[in-house]
């Protein structure tokens, strides 16, 4: 008997599903890494290790596949992750180990060649060939990257109430949203330029401000001319990130396909701005098949098919 355990860690959420139990588990999301990336990258797992163990079997070994937000590089950082899970559960025969976009990708087409542009916390767009050829566009995080994701969007929306306050901008419903999100969800304080001040030194900051893109969009829907204008351009931004991405790869005719996976295309205030901003005309957008979890899962698998070269494998002893 064949046991795997899939474990997605992304910014806000870690999502497990295993081959015994038909639950889908959650915990918390990976924060920034600390100085220790292999440390921070093993941090975020060992807690859902800790709580599987007792339900495995020791004499049947377990496949374990991760794909994670916060992996280190180079491989040498990998590997010591590998090693540490390894050490932690000997009842684990395998450690693939997979950056999230791989297994975005992977859960989009069903293990397909195409293009995935995941947008949520964060943003990265992944091309694959039929041969296994690759081609990554953003995803570098937040501090530079990470286009027309939920914090892209979010700190932009939070931006612009500042500046309504400071007499920068018009008036804009963004101004009495963000109030609501810092001073009364958050419990910041009672001003906003203070609240602002101290979120910048919350541990799980990115995800704060990325919960603002709702609201952002939100107020767009509901016809504010500067949120809507901050939708589009979020929805231009990953068009942009999708066109580089597609002139990156030289997939056959009928495998220029792209799918959209994350929250931010939830929406059709974003989503349909983004279509008609891609501007690809020999490719076609496809619903995604599955989520990033399903991705993973099926990397799992007894074989990561086109995606084997994009990952990380060390086996147990």
């Amino acid at each position: 008997m064949r046991r795997w355990m899939a474990i997605d860690v992304g910014q806000t959420t870690v999502r497990v599903r295993t081959s015994w139990t038909s639950e889908v588990i959650t915990a918390p999301g990976f924060h920034d890494p600390a100085a220790d990336p292999v440390a921070a990258a093993f941090g975020a797992v060992r807690p859902i290790l800790a709580a599987f163990a007792g339900s495995m079997i020791d004499d049947v070994p377990v496949v374990l596949a991760i794909g994670h937000t916060g992996l280190p590089e180079p491989a040498e950082g990998l590997d010591a992750v590998a090693k540490l899970i390894l050490a932690e559960l000997p009842v684990v025969s395998e450690v693939r180990l997979f950056p999230d976009a791989v297994t975005a990708h992977a859960g989009a087409l069903s293990g397909r060649a195409g293009v995935v542009v995941a947008a949520g916390t964060g943003t990265v767009c992944l091309g694959v060939d039929s041969a296994g050829r690759a081609a990554r566009v953003d995803g570098v995080g937040h501090l530079v990257g990470d286009a027309g994701s939920a914090y892209d969007l979010g700190r932009a929306g939070l931006r612009q109430a500042v500046w309504h306050q400071e007499r920068r901008e018009a008036a804009s419903a963004l101004y009495e949203a963000a109030r609501r999100h810092l001073l009364d969800d958050l419990d910041l304080g009672d001003d906003l330029g203070a609240s602002l001040r101290r979120l910048c030194w919350l541990p799980d900051r990115v995800k704060l401000v990325a919960a603002f893109a709702r609201p952002v969009i939100d107020s767009a829907q509901a016809g504010d001319q500067v949120a809507a204008r901050l939708v589009g351009q979020a929805a231009a931004d990953l068009a942009a990130t999708v066109r580089a991405c597609a002139a990156l790869i030289e997939p056959a005719a009928e495998d220029r396909r792209i799918a959209c996976v994350g929250g931010m295309f939830a929406s059709d205030a974003l989503a349909q701005p983004f279509r008609a901003a891609l501007d690809l005309a020999d490719w076609r957008v496809v619903p995604a098949d599955g989520t990033v979890l399903d991705g993973t899962v099926l990397l799992a698998g007894d074989s990561p098919g086109l995606h084997a070269s994009l990952g990380h494998f060390r086996k147990g002893s």
